[in-house]
């Protein structure tokens, strides 16, 4: 066995800790099952024997000579009803006995697959940013909940194969209880077809692998889709992109045939081997034993009996192993899918944070985007003062929103340092300085619910209605949500499809209300809006930015009126900062773009009038790696 699958067995073995009890069960009740079964199998013979009439049983095995022995008092028609009651109480004792084994086996491949989910999707809400911003949303959704739901079609098929597994171990003991010369003769013909049925499904691995390509493929491919349906739209490309998916689904239709004919083999295979089994065994038991005809009937029937239940044992077995070979793929991409020590986590500090006093200050930071090689900040030194707005502009590029999620440390920085009052940003614990800091963004998400979840978003649960209503009134909200269908009730679609932008901006803006922030982050919270709603949207956040620490992170100037600190960044590093009347004055960076400014056209609107919402399906609703709170 290969290291790696041993890793991922014994990850598996843990994953199975908790259901150590029910395992228990499992293998009792599968066992007990079984043997029921093996009674009932058993009892065929006393029944044939008197049915025969036969004499002299001294050719049956000693067991059921003391069975047959047993019978004997009673009258042939008493004894054949016993025989008949007892086949009957163990075939019920049997089924009842394997259906608790599958339900109990159901219940620990259920609970292994929620608690594999539960682990993925803790992780992903743990992980730093950089993981989300460079593998593929369609691929972590999928590693979630696919990737997780085929272990627990591969867990429930390896509990049903251990209960098989019993079960065949039973019937073989009563196939050397009947006759150990016929039961060598069996094992010689099996060994043969045992050889060629795992020969075959030693080949599913290699079909599980293309089956899980093309299952993360098909479905990244339909999840950028959908996410990029505006700008598919916009540039006339539905049919090169319904081409591209018509060759995904395609591929992945031929990958899903080929797996399933595949399984499906195995079970057409174990059937012609085991009918050339039987087969074989009556040519030579025909041939080299001269039996008596009653003693053939009685004895050699029930063993042919019992080779035909062993049949679809063995090929329960078979079909199981195939999936569970063919789904191993998926057990590797989940192991190492949730491993932490290939991902990027920020160790949260552990004292708590008490409020900003004097500034947040950035010494000499570095820093690079993991794949990048040019820095996106390189040796920046600002400082960020209490109680002032500091705005921080320059072109497109030239890292604004990356020196904001330092600041709101999303990442830490390679060389130097972001410090809180002279404290270390990392010491901190991570949870109490964000509840600090409230976020307006370009790229306001809005969660497909309610008008009053999406803004109770920004508080700390429970919040009561009085506060949702009063931070939306603050934020100038409040009244054309009134206007919605169902007020604050109203279910907003995906992404707020159905608000407009100056709309959805308003929600985020509450929600940063709610949350009434010490430290207030406008990243852009105005570039795509028109001329009017622009003045409102402004209007609010001036209300809300009174006597708070205001962060403005700008490209165009007309949002930055009234800071007190710029801060222009080009190209990664501080061009110049200073009080806007200084940086005037100075006819550097700054100048160059208050003239570009002035020159270049306004941008169009996005949202139409700050009332009017579009026409449903026209708004996107932004990025969703984008927040605001």
């Amino acid at each position: 066995m290969k290291a790696a699958t041993r890793r991922e067995l014994r990850y598996l073995c843990r994953m199975l800790g908790p259901y150590r009890a029910v395992t228990v069960v499992i293998i009792a009740t599968s066992f007990l099952a079984s043997l029921c079964d093996g009674i009932s199998i058993g009892m065929l013979i006393p029944l044939l024997s008197n049915i025969q009439g036969m004499q002299d049983s001294a050719e049956l095995p000693r067991l059921l000579r003391h069975a047959t022995e047993l019978l004997a008092p009673y009258p042939v028609s008493t004894q054949i009803l016993l025989a008949i009651a007892l086949v009957v109480t163990a075939i019920l004792l049997k089924n009842l006995l394997l259906g608790l084994s599958i339900y109990f086996g159901y219940r620990v491949s259920s609970g292994i697959a929620a608690d594999l989910r539960m682990r993925a999707t803790a992780l992903l809400l743990d992980v730093g940013l950089e993981y989300h911003h460079r593998t593929k949303i369609g691929e972590r959704i999928e590693k979630t909940l696919y990737n997780t739901a085929a272990l627990e079609d591969l867990t429930r098929h390896a509990v049903e194969m251990v209960a098989q597994v019993i079960t065949f171990g039973v019937l073989f003991a009563l196939l050397l209880l009947l006759s150990w010369k016929l039961t060598l003769i069996v094992l010689a013909i099996g060994a043969v077809f045992m050889w060629l049925t795992f020969a075959y499904t030693r080949r599913l691995a290699a079909v599980g692998e293309n089956f899980a390509a093309s299952s993360r493929e098909l479905l990244s491919g339909v999840h950028e889709s959908l996410s990029g349906i505006q700008v598919i739209k916009a540039c006339g490309r539905e049919p090169s992109q319904q081409d591209r998916l018509r060759r995904i689904i395609e591929r992945h239709r031929r990958n899903t045939l080929r797996l399933n004919f595949s399984n499906y083999v195995v079970h057409l295979l174990t059937d012609v081997l085991g009918a050339f089994a039987i087969g074989g065994l009556f040519l030579v038991t025909m041939r080299v034993y001269a039996m008596d005809s009653k003693l053939l009937i009685v004895l050699l029937f029930p063993f042919v009996y019992v080779i035909t239940r062993i049949i679809p044992v063995l090929k329960q077995i078979n079909m199981a192993r195939a999936v569970i070979v063919s789904r191993w793929p998926f057990m590797r991409l989940v192991y190492d899918f949730l491993r932490v020590d290939d991902k990027p986590f920020l160790k949260s500090g552990v004292r708590p944070f008490a409020g900003l006093r004097r500034e947040i200050r950035l010494e000499n930071v570095t820093f690079a985007y993991a794949g990048e090689a040019t820095p996106a900040l390189r040796d920046v030194s600002l400082r960020l003062r209490h109680g002032e707005t500091t705005a921080v502009v320059g072109r497109s590029g030239s890292g604004k929103s990356t020196l904001v999620g330092l600041v709101l440390r999303f990442q830490d920085p390679q060389e130097g340092r972001v410090l809180v009052d002279d404290v270390p940003l990392g010491s901190f614990d991570t949870s109490s300085y964000r509840r600090r800091i409230g976020v307006v963004s370009q790229d306001v998400f809005i969660f497909n619910d309610t008008v009053r979840a999406n803004i109770a978003f920004g508080g700390v649960d429970p919040v009561a209605e009085e506060a949702i209503v009063e931070a939306a009134r603050r934020a100038g909200a409040d009244e054309f949500i009134r206007a919605l269908p169902g007020g604050y009730d109203t279910l907003l679609g995906d992404r707020g499809v159905k608000l407009s932008g100056g709309e959805r901006q308003r929600i985020s803006i509450a929600r940063a209300v709610l949350r009434d922030p010490e430290i207030l982050i406008l990243d852009e919270a105005t570039s795509s809006l028109d001329a009017r709603t622009e003045e409102r949207i402004h209007e609010a956040i001036a209300e809300l930015g009174r006597d708070r620490t205001v962060i403005v992170i700008a490209h165009r100037l007309s949002t930055i009126a009234g800071a007190d600190w710029i801060v222009v960044m080009k190209d990664g590093r501080v061009a110049e900062q200073g009080r806007p009347a200084e940086l005037r004055a100075r006819g550097g960076e700054f100048q160059w773009l208050a003239r570009s400014a002035t020159d270049s056209p306004r941008p169009p609107s996005s949202g139409g009038p700050d009332g009017e919402r579009p026409a449903r399906g026209t708004e996107g609703g932004g990025d969703c790696g984008a927040s605001s709170c």
